[in-house]
């Protein structure tokens, strides 16, 4: 889903590149390598046209670069895109990064821990449910 979310920055819809950028919370990436490129990416997520790849490549190290070349070659599979799909890709990775939060929380539960700081955990995974909940 994150490298589903790199191509889409590459959609030459301004309006969908728009979305992107002021919907997500990149601590929803969570592969380090896809976090990187993202940030280089976001940067121009804003301007009229898409972003350029071969100016994005000098921003990155070798590892992320020939990840990112693997990811812009089949781009245009993803040219058709839209709002909605982009909106899509945006709430699988948030679900999927609550869903995380919510299991080490509740790893956290079957530790030996105090009352109070249960009495938090609890509350605090209460409330990702219901983040959860709204999403889906």
């Amino acid at each position: 889903v994150e490298q589903e979310l790199i191509k889409l920055c590459f959609n030459p819809n301004a309006e969908l590149r728009k979305l992107i950028n002021d919907r997500i919370n990149t601590n929803w990436i969570i592969n380090n390598s896809n976090r990187k490129i993202f940030s280089v990416i976001s940067i121009h997520l804003n301007s009229d046209s898409p972003p350029n790849p071969s100016i994005l490549m000098n921003e990155l190290e070798e590892k992320e670069r020939k990840l990112l070349a693997h990811l812009v070659i089949d781009i245009d599979e993803l040219i058709d895109a839209n709002i909605n799909m982009a909106i899509d890709c945006l709430k699988r990775l948030e679900s999927y990064w609550l869903k995380n939060t919510l299991n080490n929380l509740r790893q956290r539960l079957k530790g030996n821990i105090t009352d109070e700081i249960e009495i938090d955990i609890v509350s605090e995974i209460n409330e990702i449910q219901k983040q959860l909940n709204n999403i889906l």
